[in-house]
C-alpha cells in the first residue's frame, strides 16, 4: 500500500481522524500533537484500514465500518486499553474547556508522524 499524506487538523474530540479518499490524506485532530506513540499508532492503524477496504454503498448509504473492517480493527493489539487512553484524553479535554489547547497550532500543517509499528506492513 502506497503512503498517504500526514497533516494535522483543528481540535477536535468527535472526528479525532479521518482518511480523505479524495486526496489519499489522513487527518488527525490536533488534540493529538502531544499524544503518546501507541495512540497515533492506533488512529494511523484506523485510517490506514479505511484506505485499505475503501467503502461500500448498500440502498444509496456509503459504509465504511463494515463487518470485515470492525473484524480486521480488532486485531490490533491492545486496542482496548489505547481506546481508553484516547477517552481519558477526550475527558480531560472536555472538563479543561476550549482555551488550553488553542495556543498549541491547530494549523493544517504537514508533519510526518513517526510510528512505532510497521503499519504499511500489515497490509501487505
Amino acid at each position: 500500500m502506497s503512503e498517504c499524506t500526514l497533516k494535522w487538523g483543528n481540535i477536535a474530540v468527535r472526528r479525532l481522524a479521518s482518511y480523505n479518499f479524495n486526496n489519499d490524506s489522513i487527518t488527525v485532530s490536533s488534540l493529538f500533537k502531544e499524544a503518546p506513540q501507541q495512540v497515533l499508532d492506533l488512529l494511523m492503524y484506523h485510517e490506514m484500514l479505511h484506505k485499505d477496504l475503501q467503502f461500500n454503498c448498500k440502498n444509496g448509504r456509503m459504509r465504511t465500518h463494515t463487518p470485515e473492517f470492525k473484524r480486521r480493527e480488532n486485531l490490533y493489539s491492545n486496542k482496548a486499553a489505547v481506546e481508553k487512553e484516547i477517552e481519558g484524553m477526550i475527558r480531560k479535554r472536555r472538563k479543561n474547556g476550549k482555551n488550553d489547547l488553542i495556543n498549541k497550532g491547530t494549523s493544517g500543517s504537514k508533519r510526518q508522524v513517526p510510528m512505532l509499528k510497521k503499519i504499511q506492513d500489515f497490509f501487505r
